[in-house]
């Protein structure tokens, strides 16, 4: 398992090479192919693990797998010639069910992955995303930097020794809040409002010396000629210093996401905003100046979002729904 990277070397010139995911094909990277998704993304293999320049690109193609039915996952699946968790699992049952009479299953389950993510995840529990290698086990993922890959071998023999770089992945994927804001069965909390742009969630107490929350964020941005909106959430923590709170800093979520409905000058913005599901990420924005362009500099009188949140700060505080409304200026 600890040769399933190419060469050190190698890898150091590959992982210097991807500036926001500007990366040559075929350059660096054995067995390079392109697999045809509505997000137009490039999909790396390296040595039988699915390699990912950053988070965003995972996401999109994350995204679109959500469209296909099972056998479609599995075609997915030999198109790269890889041979993932799912693709594996499926052919683990199908040997059982040919081979064992009573067909009693005894199948490692990986923890109960939702089925997205086995097929992401190569049949060694693997996933490289930027510069981190994502390991199942269990019902945990490790989070290994990729200058430490030999440690991978070491998490198998002794997992609890790694209790750092790990976080449970039980909590099942669902569909975007922008496809389920308005479902009858959602009942939204109300964020903290701080003003400014700026709410959060209640302030979630995770020992007497350490506190945590989510802000949410909505602000107005603008350069010569445009005003943008940049829009989303992160996680933040606060720890208490000889009896004094000190300074917040920004600190990951298990997973966020929102949804935002603008109207600018009173009228319904026709762009509505989004802040991508991220996992195990300090935050997710609606990326970069220039995506939310919402008019001419000069001329926004009033700006209001109506924005919904779904997220989870650690799996111990819960899943929450929380809306808030935001009322900026240019």
């Amino acid at each position: 398992m600890k040769h399933f990277l190419l060469s050190t070397g190698l890898l150091i010139v590959l992982l210097s090479s991807c500036e926001k995911a500007e990366i040559e094909p075929n350059a660096y990277l054995q067995n390079t192919l392109t697999i045809e998704t509505k997000a137009s993304e490039d999909i790396h293999v390296i040595n039988g693990t699915l390699y990912f320049p950053n988070y965003e690109s995972y996401s999109k193609v994350f995204s679109e797998l959500h469209k296909l039915n099972p056998d479609e996952l599995l075609n997915w699946d030999k198109q790269l010639s890889f041979s993932s968790m799912y693709s594996n699992e499926k052919k683990k049952r199908n040997y059982i069910e040919v081979n064992i009479e009573d067909n009693e299953e005894d199948i490692e389950n990986d923890g109960e992955l939702d089925k997205i993510r086995k097929v992401l995840y190569s049949d060694k529990g693997l996933l490289i995303i930027g510069d981190t290698i994502y390991k199942v086990k269990g019902e945990y993922i490790y989070k290994v930097p990729t200058s430490s890959e030999g440690i991978l071998s070491e998490i198998d023999k002794t997992p609890e020794k790694f209790k750092d770089i790990r976080f449970r992945h039980t909590i099942q994927m669902t569909a975007s809040i922008s496809e389920t804001h308005n479902t009858p069965r959602i009942v939204y909390e109300n964020a903290v409002i701080q003003g400014g742009g700026e709410a959060r969630t209640p302030l979630f107490k995770v020992n007497s010396k350490r506190r945590e929350h989510i802000k949410f964020i909505a602000e107005i941005q603008v350069d010569n000629k445009w005003c943008y909106l940049k829009f989303g959430l992160r996680g933040r923590a606060q720890k208490k210093k000889i009896g004094i709170w000190g300074n917040t800093f920004n600190d990951e979520m298990l997973f966020g996401e929102g949804y935002g409905i603008v109207t600018v000058n009173n009228t319904t913005f026709q762009q509505n905003v989004i802040a991508p599901r991220v996992d195990n990420q300090k935050e997710s924005y609606s990326t970069s100046l220039g995506k939310y362009s919402i008019g001419p500099n000069g001329q926004i009188q009033s700006c209001t979002i109506d924005a919904y949140f779904y997220c989870c700060k650690r799996q111990e505080f819960g899943v929450h729904y929380y809306q808030a409304k935001f009322n900026v200026n240019n």
